[in-house]
């Protein structure tokens, strides 16, 4: 080994340990539990250490990225891999940074550290920011990349979508990078129809994954968006809209729609607590019925979308449905708490059309009238602007909720919001402890108390619950 490389190790090696030490004092002190400083640091002392990681893992890492619905999605093909590989890593609190992939790994190694050792089989699976995702790709050189859905979110951090959907585009046309062995795209939404495209010019293995079921597909009251426009410039036609942007699709001009999904749900059935679906693959007839243990069609197209991936990896889809099917809500997205017999459930919702969507599947498929707590706060992890609650269709909400509480550091302006589209609110102050206890008590033993929070609620409020009823915090 040359000098510069023993240089190299040394310092990889102190970044880890250092990194290692920031994660402890982080845990020790409570103060977020090192799902991110401990990558800071560490990549402080080693600026590449993305690339080393990448070495060590072999390659045999997957990336899931969009604008909704990267951690539920993770952790499904996680928790399929882990069905069949003696050790899959994942970043599964959230933090999708570069710094906290890094976390991920550090926050894996035991004494000696258990991946340097290499276990038989070893797989990673990470989701990741959607801006950060052609940067850190070119470093780490994944395997699979997962893109689930494109739409706006924070605006003062990410500018208009069209920008992301080019980084993505161009970042499969770098010289300094190893294209993916596989992509697994969304064909629902026309936002994504660029990366199947530059797929398969590419030949690059495209799994594409949908829905075919008029039943879900959004009435009247969700069908007053913007419209959507193909690259041509003219504006999209849709047949069949089901959340957002994604649906059957076509160009008003030129000859682009959506393309036949090799993983189909043609029949899809949504209950107060699970969803029946029936999956369809391409390539043969063969139809799979599953049930998800989660509410809402966006927790059908996770679904999906982990199937695809997983048989992107070589696990065929048939092999995913018992893991599937005993996959409940995960780190704050419909994530459970039982507290004095009242059922606290917690709904992750931090732009237009993921809050929409969870508004939508409470008024749906949830008991009725609502108990409902509403969280925004502006911290930089809920983005500063909070002007897209004005794009979200709280109208729905209207004589559906016994009650509906408003707290966060910006409640007073989503107070306003809800006050705007007709719905009385109980009571409203920033102090979200305060309203917490609040909502608890007006809620009976026999009901569920939904909260429907930013990111950063959504962890004070978890970490409260869990420390309520006694269970580790999320770190561990």
């Amino acid at each position: 080994m040359s000098v510069m490389g023993i240089f190299n190790l040394i310092r990889f090696e102190l970044a880890i340990c250092l990194g290692k030490c920031a994660l402890l004092f982080s845990q020790i002190f409570r103060r977020g539990g090192g799902t991110a400083v401990s990558g800071l640091v560490a990549t402080f002392i080693q600026p590449n250490i993305q690339q080393q990681i990448s070495k060590i893992l072999s390659r045999e890492v997957i990336f899931v990225t969009g604008t909704n619905g990267k951690t539920g999605t993770s952790s499904l093909i996680s928790q399929i891999l882990r069905s069949k590989i003696d050790f899959v890593l994942s970043n599964s609190s959230g933090s999708n940074l570069a710094r906290g992939v890094v976390s991920a790994y550090i926050s894996s190694l035991g004494i000696g550290g258990i991946l340097k050792r290499r276990r038989h089989s070893l797989a990673s699976v990470f989701e990741v920011d959607e801006a950060v995702i052609p940067s850190l790709s070119s470093r780490m050189n994944p395997k699979i990349q997962v893109f689930l859905n494109l739409s706006r979110d924070q605006l003062d951090r990410y500018g208009e979508i069209d920008s992301i959907a080019s980084s993505w585009v161009q970042s499969f046309s770098s010289d300094s990078r190893i294209l993916p062995d596989a992509l697994v795209v969304n064909a629902d939404d026309p936002k994504l129809f660029s990366l199947i495209d530059v797929g398969r010019k590419n030949s690059i293995r495209t799994i594409t994954f949908g829905l075919d079921d008029s039943s879900v597909a959004l009435d009247d009251s969700f069908n007053g968006q913007e419209r959507d426009y193909c690259a041509c410039g003219s504006h999209i036609r849709y047949e069949l809209k089901y959340l957002g942007q994604s649906g059957a699709w076509s160009c008003s001009s030129c000859d682009i729609r959506r393309p036949a999904p090799d993983v189909l749900a043609t029949k899809v059935v949504l209950e107060s607590d699970r969803s029946y679906v029936e999956v369809e693959l391409a390539d043969r007839s063969e139809i799979l019925d599953l049930t998800v243990h989660q509410q809402g069609l966006y927790s059908v197209y996770n679904v999906l979308a982990a199937i695809s991936a997983a048989w992107a990896y070589g696990i065929h889809p048939a092999d995913s449905i018992d893991v599937i099917e005993s996959a409940t809500g995960v780190f704050g997205r419909q994530e459970e708490f039982l507290f004095a017999n009242v059922k606290t459930k917690i709904w992750l919702a931090k732009n237009p059309q993921g809050l929409n969507e969870v508004l939508r599947t409470l008024t749906e498929t949830a008991e009725s009238p609502l108990n409902l707590l509403l969280v925004l706060n502006d911290e930089i992890q809920d983005g500063r602007d909070i002007s897209w609650i004005y794009d979200a269709n709280f109208e729905i909400l209207a004589s559906r909720c016994k009650f509906l509480a408003c707290s966060g550091s910006r409640a007073h302006n989503l107070s306003l919001r809800c006050l705007i589209a007709g719905i009385p609110v109980s009571k409203s102050d920033s102090n979200i402890m305060s309203m917490l206890n609040f909502a608890l008590d007006r809620t009976l033993p026999t009901e569920t108390l939904n909260i429907v929070t930013t990111y950063t609620g959504m962890i004070e409020i978890r970490e409260e619950l869990a420390n309520r009823i006694g269970i580790s915090p999320y770190w561990k």
